[in-house]
């Protein structure tokens, strides 16, 4: 069996020309519908318990809590599910829900006057805080307002989902430029040192959200790239993890993610379908990566915040004699799209 690695956007032409046999095209609705076209090719969707979302970090202009929820509410998240993922399931909507996916018991729309489009809001806030509007720009003591998002080349869902902020967000003023760094440096040199202002990326669901989202959520988890948060939330998500009833602990998990959308932590997007484009004469693609990435989530829950931190000879314990780093670069793949 050989092993490649392509870039997110070459993954269809290299399947098309037989030079492998499977490839995750994630939500990529592009690719998606591409792949429909390709003789001898299988399209294989599936519900995942992963998310699409835009992170604030706490740095240059997102240091006011004013403009990230102005941001929040210049953003039509409608317009981008359906734009991303309409052409995969065309009765997809936002999700909603920093902590539960959609399909859980618990999950439930918190996001109130943050998530809902509303460029009245969004102006009346930006006056607020001080930057005033001049036809197109903003300024403030001389400064023009121009945020930047971070976000990997070659991953063409980044991409759409930027430019479509970038337009959505002209009309308020804010000037958002898109920056494209190395796929191989986005997380090492700019997400997990917090060298960013804002970001664009997946969420991986697990079993355990509440206990699993505590270290993206509260102020210190090693997961909290932006450390945007306060010690209410803090407080509350050792409530939830305290609480044995389900119900209670249900509504603990409310409050904070109703919080998390005041403060504006991060904004979501979209929960993801799993899409894979295979040979039809393929078999069991991907299994035993797909099971090694899931057992060692499962026994090493710090290698949400870095991939490569998990020692290989950690890894080889899992997948008994599949290819380690095919493993790890599924996992950041799949984070990535």
């Amino acid at each position: 069996m050989l092993w490649k690695v392509v870039t997110a956007a070459a993954q269809l032409d290299a399947l098309a020309n037989g030079e492998v046999d499977a490839a995750n095209t994630g939500p990529d609705a592009n690719q998606y519908k591409r792949g429909l076209s390709l003789p001898g090719v299988d399209v294989r969707v599936s519900v995942a318990p992963n998310y699409r979302h835009m992170t604030f970090g706490n740095t240059g202009f997102m240091t006011d809590t004013r403009v990230r929820q102005a941001i929040m509410m210049g953003v039509d998240r409608s317009v981008i599910t359906k734009a991303l993922i309409g052409p995969i399931d065309p009765k997809a909507t936002p999700m909603s829900n920093h902590i539960f996916v959609k399909g859980l018991s618990c999950y439930k729309d918190n996001s109130g006057i943050y998530g809902t489009y509303n460029l009245q809001k969004a102006d009346a806030l930006l006056d607020a805080a001080g930057w005033v509007k001049s036809g197109t720009k903003r300024t403030k003591n001389g400064v023009e307002l121009k945020p930047k998002i971070t976000i990997p080349a070659g991953v063409p869902t980044s991409a759409q989902e930027s430019q479509l902020m970038q337009a959505m967000l002209a009309p308020l003023g804010v000037q958002l430029e898109i920056q494209v760094v190395p796929s191989a440096d986005f997380f090492s040199k700019w997400i997990n040192p917090g060298n960013f202002e804002m970001t664009v990326f997946t969420w991986l669901g697990t079993s355990l959200p509440i206990s699993a989202s505590k270290s993206i959520m509260t102020t210190d988890g090693g997961q909290n790239y932006g450390k945007i948060g306060n010690a209410e939330i803090d407080k509350l998500y050792e409530r939830a993890n305290r609480e044995l009833d389900p119900a209670k602990r249900c509504t603990i998990a409310t409050q904070i993610d109703k919080k998390l959308w005041e403060v504006g932590h991060s904004m979501i997007n979209y929960q993801r379908p799993d899409v894979w484009q295979v040979d039809k004469n393929l078999a069991n693609a991907d299994l035993a990566a797909q099971l090694a990435v899931a057992q060692v989530k499962a026994a090493h829950p710090e290698i949400y915040t870095n991939p490569t931190s998990v020692p290989l000879s950690t890894w080889k314990q899992y997948t008994d004699g599949v290819e380690v780093m095919l493993a790890v670069s599924r996992l950041e793949r799949e984070m990535q799209d």
